[in-house]
């Protein structure tokens, strides 16, 4: 790596890890797992999935916020950016998780593998793939918001309400590419522009906001009000997001390993590649596992460090072959036509 640490590349390495064990610990649960004790890996599971989909898209906002600080954006060619970027590595996932999904799911109807191809390009059934298609309608709704010149803390009271009027009146509605879950994650993309426009983050205190997490963490399991429970939700995650982007302003990275600061960067420049491809890796050596008669706590090791080396090969394997545009990236000669 050529270019010097900084604290979100701390951030993002922990998010995507995150994201790895999230998905791991979701495998291991009653109905596909009942002979082993899931107890524990559902509390890891609930634990994680309060806040790391809402870290990734605060950061998600955050470098946005970079970006629209810096240049004067136009719409137009941002669109078409952000289908290169998020749509066509979207369709190459989907293509290589079909044969992984027939993998598991041994048919003889042929017509599985059609469903499965319709499926991706009609946007249903999108596993962990939902992210691409809400991070690209909100950069589509973000970047209309910031044409207009509608005040930041404006329009984050705005998401924040349709996000909550969502959960509470209209679940199940408005899924067809994951517009739903848009509507619902667009309040923590705003979060992170702020964060970055306001730079505020280093300037609280952040104890006052993390003592309430106990008695919002009761209040959302005790209640039956959606309404109660999606504001505890939003504000759970705000909290935890906060606190972690409070810590990493204060990570001494003149104290870190050289080998750990590399590690770092590896991860957090290959994130996007890791997030892509980890699921059709997990999800093989899952339907692998079932046959191995290996202790539980090896098996989930082994599918950590496989689903985090193995996307790591894959990502730089397509720059070597110049097939960026699998992993969201632009090759040379396009980045040239771009600037």
């Amino acid at each position: 790596m050529n270019r010097e640490i900084n604290k979100y590349d701390y951030i993002k390495s922990l998010a995507i890890i995150l994201v790895v064990i999230g998905h791991i610990t979701r495998l291991y649960r009653p109905d596909l797992h009942p002979e082993v004790d899931t107890k524990y890996f559902e509390i890891v599971t609930r634990s994680i999935y309060l806040f790391h989909m809402p870290l990734f898209m605060t950061l998600s906002g955050i470098f946005y916020g970079m970006k629209v600080k810096k240049y004067t954006i136009d719409i137009q060619c941002f669109i078409l950016n952000k289908v290169r970027r998020l749509l066509i590595p979207y369709i190459t996932t989907s293509l290589i998780l079909a044969p992984i999904l027939l993998y598991i799911k041994p048919s003889s109807d042929t017509g599985l593998f059609v469903e499965i191809i319709d499926n991706a390009f009609l946007f249903k059934d999108t596993r962990h793939l939902w992210f691409i298609l809400a991070l690209f309608q909100i950069f589509a709704i973000q970047i209309l918001f910031d044409k207009y010149k509608i005040p930041i803390f404006a329009t984050f009271i705005f998401s924040l309400s349709i996000g909550i009027i969502y959960k509470v009146c209209f679940q199940g509605y408005a899924e067809f590419a994951c517009f739903h879950m848009a509507l619902q994650y667009w309040p923590y993309f705003v979060f992170g522009n702020i964060v970055i426009k306001k730079e505020y983050i280093g300037h609280i205190n952040i104890l006052i906001p993390c003592g309430l997490l106990p008695i919002l963490l009761i209040v959302r399991h005790i209640s039956s009000i959606e309404l109660i429970r999606s504001i505890c939700e939003y504000t759970i995650a705000i909290i935890i997001v906060s606190g972690l982007l409070f810590s990493a302003d204060r990570i001494n990275t003149d104290k870190t390993s050289k080998l750990f600061k590399q590690i770092i960067l590896l991860i957090s420049d290959m994130s996007f590649s890791i997030y892509l491809f980890h699921i059709p890796v997990l999800f093989f050596f899952h339907q692998l596992s079932l046959n191995c008669h290996i202790h539980i706590m090896i098996i989930l090791i082994c599918l950590l460090i496989f689903s985090i080396i193995i996307p790591l090969i894959m990502g730089y394997s397509c720059r070597k072959m110049r097939c960026e545009f699998m992993i969201g990236e632009l090759n040379g000669r396009i980045r040239a036509l771009s600037v």
